[in-house]
């Protein structure tokens, strides 16, 4: 756990002077659920081809992510398009196909190391496209409320130590405010598909979700004399 701070200070009001000081606490605390973005896009001469084979591909997709007993509530499209591809050249712009792009979202909160298995399954039954992986907590409440007890605590402390440095004295708290949340427990990662895991190499794809690191931050002002 790591505690920062900054302050700075307020004019005088009538006879009290009002120290302002922010502490910041931080949390770090381990993922139990991963969210992966499979993509699978086309093209054609046509709409319908493109559409066509791209829904043929997508099934296959899905199907290999059903084989890890993902509940079906757990798997949702997140994205689907289809629209002209076009080229350009010598100033003029022409329609040369369409282009077919689908992405699914899948939801894993029983085990982790089904993240990586999912991309390979889902890569070598059709895939072309690993937009996103994403990991969070459940039960981020708890980690917020730690964060924010470290953040008024190194408040507190910062705030003894300016007034003995300055020869004053903490009469009492006048206000605390809590402060933007950096990261709310959410960390990403982006994924490439490399050539030989598109073609179906037999290599396995690494995927790492270290720490989520919950900060939370409050500003605390003082009466000083």
């Amino acid at each position: 756990m790591i505690i920062l701070f900054s302050l700075f200070l307020s004019p005088c009001f009538a006879d009290s002077q009002m120290l302002v000081v922010t502490g910041t606490g931080n949390v770090n605390v381990e993922p139990d659920t991963a969210t992966i973005t499979l993509g699978v896009q086309t093209e054609d001469k046509t709409a319908s081809k493109a559409q066509s084979e791209n829904a043929r591909l997508m099934q296959k997709v899905i199907d290999s992510v059903k084989s890890f007993n993902i509940p079906k509530d757990k798997i949702k499209t997140s994205r689907f398009s289809i629209g002209p591809k076009m080229k350009y050249e010598n100033g003029n712009s022409y329609l040369v196909g369409y282009i077919c792009s689908n992405q699914v979202s899948v939801t894993i909160s029983d085990d982790l190391e089904k993240v990586s298995k999912i991309i390979d399954k889902g890569t070598s039954a059709g895939a072309n496209q690993i937009l996103s992986v994403n990991f969070s907590r459940k039960d981020i409440l708890p980690y917020r409320k730690e964060a924010l007890k470290l953040a008024v605590e190194s408040a507190k402390s910062k705030a003894r130590a300016i007034a003995d440095a300055a020869g004053l004295t903490l009469v009492r708290i006048e206000k605390i405010e809590e402060q933007g949340v950096n990261n709310w427990g959410i960390i990403s990662q982006q994924s490439n598909i490399s050539a030989d895991r598109v073609l179906g190499g037999e290599s396995s794809t690494p995927i790492y979700s270290g720490d989520i690191n919950v900060t939370m931050s409050v500003n605390v002002a003082y009466v000083v004399k």
